[in-house]
């Protein structure tokens, strides 16, 4: 069985520190590599080969969504989740239409509901977390 590769992009340390305490004892995950800042990604990203993005959305450097169609443009065959404290419509909409993500789920999320979306967009499905259909339902485009 192929392993599948993540590569984390937050702007906090302690984020991708607890991303990466997670996902390293899921025997078929790994961790390619990570970034706290996101105008760096894209290079490198040109020397690894990563299957998943996994993005925080609000970043100072480029954001979620700036990140994303990037990424997108450079490297058509990563797929993309979104990791947030935000799950406000608009902020979705952008991701989900402009920047043409694969997930989007909440940072209160626990490690199963992680797991479950990681391995459903590797698998060229597309997760949504709960929060976030919901807020899409409220908010429709």
């Amino acid at each position: 069985m192929d392993k599948i590769s993540i590569f984390i992009v937050d702007d906090h340390q302690i984020v991708i520190d607890g991303l990466k305490a997670l996902l390293d004892d899921i025997e078929d995950f790994t961790i390619v590599g990570f970034s706290t800042q996101s105008k760096k990604v894209t290079q490198m990203l040109a020397t690894l080969s990563a299957d998943i993005l996994l993005t925080d959305v609000m970043m100072p450097e480029k954001n979620g969504q700036a990140l994303a169609k990037q990424i997108r443009t450079q490297f058509p065959d990563i797929k993309i989740l979104a990791l947030s404290m935000s799950g406000a419509g608009e902020i979705v909409h952008e991701m989900t239409n402009n920047a043409d993500i694969n997930g989007y789920v909440l940072k209160n999320i626990g490690k199963a509901e992680l797991e479950t979306a990681i391995r459903k967009i590797a698998g060229g499905g597309i997760y949504f977390g709960e929060e976030i259909l919901t807020e899409l339902e409220k908010h429709p485009r």
